[in-house]
C-alpha cells in the first residue's frame, strides 16, 4: 500500500466536512479504522495483509485473520456516550482469528485499542435497544458512573470492566505494540 498516512488524513476529512453530514459514514470510519491500525502493524515491524471487503476479514498477518471494528463516542440510551462494537451479527459467522476495536477519539485518533479473541466472543452481552441484530457486543465508557449514574448505567460499567478484569478484553494503548498483544492472542 502506497502513502497511508495521505488517506488516513482524507478519510477524517471527509468525516468532518460539513457536506458529508447526512452521509452515512460508518464504512469510511470502518476503513479509516483498518488504514490506521495496518500503518501501526506495519510500523511494528509486521507484513501485514489488507484484505478489507475483499474477504471476510480485515487483515491478516502471520495467517492469523483479524477484523476490525472502529467506534467514536456516541449516544446508545445511557446517560454517558460510549465506544460501543458489534463483535457478532445475527446473519454473519464469525470467520476471524481476533477483533481489534479501535476506539477513536472527538480528533479521530485512536484513543484506545481492544482486543478479543474469537473464542470469548459468546461471553459478551447480546444486543439491546435499537442494535436488535447484533449477537454479541463490547462497549467501553469514557469515565465510571458517579453516585447520581442509573443503575442500567452501573451495571454496563461493571460488565465492561469485568471482560477486562478477566482477560476477555485486552486494553492496549495507542503507543503500545498491538502486534505483540495481537500474537498472544493466537
Amino acid at each position: 500500500m502506497g502513502r497511508i498516512t495521505g488517506t488516513i488524513d482524507l478519510l477524517k476529512k471527509v468525516i468532518r466536512d460539513e457536506n458529508c453530514e447526512r452521509m452515512n459514514k460508518s464504512e469510511v470510519k470502518g476503513y479509516l479504522g483498518e488504514l490506521i491500525v495496518f500503518q501501526k502493524l506495519r510500523n511494528e515491524g509486521y507484513k501485514p495483509e489488507h484484505r478489507g471487503n475483499q474477504s471476510d476479514v480485515d487483515i491478516i498477518v502471520n495467517d492469523f485473520k483479524i477484523d476490525f471494528k472502529t467506534s467514536e463516542l456516541k449516544d446508545d440510551g445511557l446517560e454517558s456516550k460510549i465506544w460501543g462494537w458489534a463483535l457478532l451479527r445475527k446473519d454473519r459467522v464469525i470467520k476471524y482469528d481476533a477483533a481489534v476495536c479501535v476506539a477513536l477519539d472527538k480528533n479521530l485518533d485512536v484513543n484506545a485499542y481492544y482486543c478479543v479473541s474469537r473464542s470469548n466472543v459468546s461471553d459478551f452481552e447480546s444486543h439491546h435497544g435499537h442494535y436488535t441484530n447484533v449477537l454479541n457486543r463490547f462497549h467501553k465508557f469514557p469515565h465510571p458512573p458517579d453516585e447520581n449514574s442509573s443503575n442500567k448505567f452501573k451495571e454496563a460499567f461493571e460488565q465492561s470492566e469485568q471482560l477486562l478484569k478477566e482477560g476477555k478484553v485486552i486494553a492496549i494503548a495507542p503507543d503500545e505494540k498491538l502486534g505483540e498483544i495481537i500474537q498472544k492472542l493466537k
